[in-house]
């Protein structure tokens, strides 16, 4: 009898959660979950007793689905000192499986009963048991952080918890990379005589271009993080076992783009997609890297898509972006008629990051202003640092956004760099300003970001804190209100609610 035994990894999730005691001390845990499909087959000649059953050797199968916890306790500077090993936390109960003959089987999970099939049944109830554990892995995760939580609580009543999503791993074993597709729409010219897939676009006006761009993150790519080269690690070349690299550059027609966005959606469990409008100083090939981190930070399951509109991508060019911003509005206002209307997505979020929220909020408040229908397509509107000054914001903007009755949400931290950059040109307060300059508008839940980072790029130290991308995963993924996240604490000021990170 031949026998062949595997364990395969189908999905896994990083978090970090971090413990304040009243003392003051802190500490911080990595906590890794993993999916796992432990599959033992045995195997021998019964093809003379069931000729017309099985074309090959008759197959026995002892097959499991469970989830485990690895948990390790880190130092402040990052280094692992402590490994708690793997705890299996969960064994997920299974359906009773028909057999070949109609007659009831044994359970596949749990005590490991021997599953009788042939070679196509046999690997149809493996992948039903696959999917099934995939199901239930989101729920099983947060269950058990919050069994964590409240055991810590009882034992320590008065400390703070927190906890944030840091890495996801769900890069198949063997493979150095994943390859994230996500959507285009650019009025960006076209570089001429360029086809390598960062440089067909440049920094000159033009009408709209449409397409897909194939991104890679790599097997050890941390949440937030935009992994590239560094002259430090003696790293002179894009790798993309270690880097998120724009590997493709592919131009669609209008049609075809529309086409293709409206297939991922209806592909999608809860017909999701996502419109991002990068900032200042961002070339074409970095909006497509920051949109694929984005996308696979998130988990997003849906039509991940950019609009690239022609910043010059330098430093230096403020002023020169702030004119191209205005000058994109009306264009990015009807590529937004075509992606609420042609895209087929039920659930739309729209993100903007620094100067890209000026064209995206009074973009969305004109169509919306015109075309109220729309509205109810509208699932969430995240402003990032908007590069916008305060006073108009208050008076003209929030007003046009809260009026769509759709949940607003805006990120403000004074140390976001591209804010930084503003202040040098701008002699008013911006939005995205934190500290006493804060926005708090009612219909707007303002998350005050200082000290974390709002870029989408740069990746805040882990073990002490969380990021906007984190918060936003529990915003997007499970709709949850700024009252109802892991991270955030509640502020009454004397202008209003607000939020701020826990530290």
């Amino acid at each position: 009898m031949g026998t062949k035994k595997s364990e395969d990894i189908v999905n896994s999730v990083e978090y970090s959660f971090t413990v304040k005691y009243p003392d003051g001390s802190v500490k911080t845990w990595s906590v890794l979950y993993e999916a796992r499909v432990n599959d033992h087959r045995y195997q021998k000649d019964t093809s003379a007793k069931f000729p017309k059953l099985c074309d090959d050797r008759r197959r026995y199968q002892e097959l499991s689905t469970y989830v485990v916890r690895k948990v390790s306790l880190y130092a402040r500077s990052g280094r692992k000192f402590e490994d708690s090993g793997f705890i299996r936390v969960y064994d997920v109960d299974s359906e009773v499986m028909g057999g070949w003959d109609d007659k009831p089987l044994a359970e596949v999970t749990g005590e490991h009963k021997p599953l009788t099939a042939c070679q196509p049944e046999f690997d149809a109830n493996r992948k039903q048991e696959t999917d099934h554990l995939l199901s239930k892995f989101d729920e099983i995760v947060k269950k058990d952080l919050e069994a964590i939580r409240e055991e810590m609580t009882k034992k320590e009543p008065k400390i703070e918890f927190s906890a944030f999503r840091v890495k996801r791993a769900s890069v198949p074993e063997g493979q150095p990379y994943i390859i994230v597709k996500v959507f285009f729409a650019t009025d960006r010219a076209m570089a001429a005589g360029k086809t390598e897939p960062d440089k067909m676009f440049g920094q000159e006006r033009s009408n709209l271009s449409y397409g897909t761009c194939e991104v890679s993150i790599p097997r050890d790519h941390r949440m937030g993080e935009l992994e590239a080269p560094s002259i430090w690690r003696l790293e002179f070349r894009e790798n993309p076992a270690k880097h998120v690299v724009l590997l493709r550059t592919q131009i669609a027609t209008e049609d075809e783009f529309f086409a293709d966005v409206a297939d991922r959606v209806r592909n999608s469990k809860s017909s999701n997609a996502f419109l991002f409008v990068h900032g200042y100083n961002v070339t074409f090939a970095d909006a497509a890297r920051r949109t694929a981190q984005i996308t696979y930070d998130l988990g997003f399951d849906g039509a991940p898509t950019f609009y690239s509109w022609p910043s010059q991508g330098k430093t230096a060019s403020y002023i020169v972006d702030e004119q191209n911003i205005e000058w994109t509005q009306k264009n990015l206002e009807d590529f937004l008629e075509d992606f609420f209307t042609r895209s087929d997505a039920e659930n739309v979020y729209l993100i903007a990051h620094s100067m890209g929220n000026r064209a995206l909020t009074r973009a969305v408040t004109s169509l919306l202003d015109k075309k109220p229908a729309l509205r109810s397509r509208l699932k969430e509107v995240i402003l990032a640092a908007p590069d916008i000054d305060a006073d108009v914001f208050k008076r003209d903007i929030a007003p046009a956004l809260t009026a769509a009755g759709r949940p607003v949400t805006l990120y403000a931290s004074s140390e976001d760099l591209a804010l930084v950059a503003s202040k040098k040109v701008h002699g008013n307060p911006r939005a995205g300003d934190s500290g006493s300059g804060l926005v708090i508008v009612p219909g707007i839940e303002t998350v005050d970001a200082t000290h974390v980072d709002t870029s989408f790029l740069k990746h805040s130290y882990f073990a002490e804190t969380g990021s906007v991308l984190s918060d936003m995963f529990y915003l997007i993924r499970d709709g949850m209100r700024a009252d109802q996240r892991f991270g955030l604490r509640a502020v009454d000021a004397q202008a209003g609610r607000y939020w701020e990170f826990k530290q």
